[in-house]
């Protein structure tokens, strides 16, 4: 199951970097303007990794903040987990889950780390014995940035309350 490593698209790239990647141009804004900080990027998980089954139906986002690529987001309804088979052949077993992850009906959630990145996993069940898988990959090399978009976020909170 682990074919495919997202990772390989680097974190830092830019949308025009990353755009280059795939077939379908229409998947990108093909401008971007400069006062917006930071931009999501929804694409298909089968256009992601073709070959990889447990990205069948996997909503698949990127996030760009001052265009660079610092967080990878997925999201599966599915009959059963599969994302979380993928996400530790690519970066390790994580030990000791959660008893709730094991259940008829999971509901359970970790995060563990690697040199490159954070991974957090959560798992929820759903109507009619589904499962709702989530993952983000999240660059550890720009923490710096998360922080800047974290103040401005606060402070237009803070000035919304205001009013």
């Amino acid at each position: 199951m682990a074919r495919c490593n997202p990772e390989l698209i680097s974190f830092g790239s830019s949308v025009r970097e990353v755009s280059k990647k795939f077939d379908d141009k229409f998947l990108f804004p093909s401008e971007i303007p400069e006062d917006i900080p930071v931009l999501p990027v929804l694409i298909p998980g089968e256009e992601l990794c073709r070959d990889e089954k447990a990205f069948e139906g996997t909503a698949f986002d990127f996030l760009f903040i001052e265009d660079q690529l610092v967080e990878m987001r997925m999201n599966k309804l599915s009959p059963r987990p599969s994302l979380v088979l993928w996400a530790e052949k690519i970066y390790g077993e994580k030990k000791n889950k959660p008893l709730s992850f094991f259940q008829d009906e999971p509901n359970a959630s970790w995060v563990w780390d690697n040199f490159n990145a954070v991974i957090a996993y959560s798992i929820k069940s759903d109507l009619d014995s589904q499962v709702v898988e989530s993952i983000i990959i999240q660059s550890r090399r720009h923490q710096k940035l998360f922080e800047k978009i974290s103040v401005i976020e606060d402070s237009v909170g803070k000035e919304s309350n205001n009013e």
